[in-house]
């Protein structure tokens, strides 16, 4: 699990990149991330309102070294957040169409450097 320092931005990937059924990557027909903090709340961010940026189509090898880890990216701002942030971020991508698919990661939000 990623660690990140609060006042860091943690830029979450679709990692690995979205597949249709014959293992072709490929963009889903929507993309949404669910963002969901130490408190419960979870919060979805989709391609279209903007708040997650698609780097390129999927292509495999032909992908922007800038973005190795995936099509799709949101940043999460942790700047200004309460000690109640504190803790375990979970954050599921869900893509709907062909493929249908849903991808699930975490990062841990720490006041400060730890060991």
């Amino acid at each position: 699990m990623d660690k990140i320092i609060r006042g860091q931005k943690y830029r979450m990937y679709t990692d690995p990149p979205f597949r249709n059924d014959a293992g072709i990557e490929t963009d889903p027909t929507t993309v949404t991330v669910y963002v969901t903090d130490p408190t419960g709340i979870t919060t979805p961010h989709t391609l279209a309102s903007g708040d997650v940026v698609k780097t390129t189509t999927g292509q495999g090898l032909a992908r922007p070294t800038a973005y190795p880890n995936g099509d799709f990216y949101y940043d999460q701002v942790t700047s200004g957040l309460g000690d109640q942030y504190l803790g375990v971020w979970i954050f599921t991508w869900v893509g709907t169409g062909n493929p249908a698919a849903a991808k699930k990661n975490t990062f841990q939000l720490d006041s400060e450097k730890t060991q």
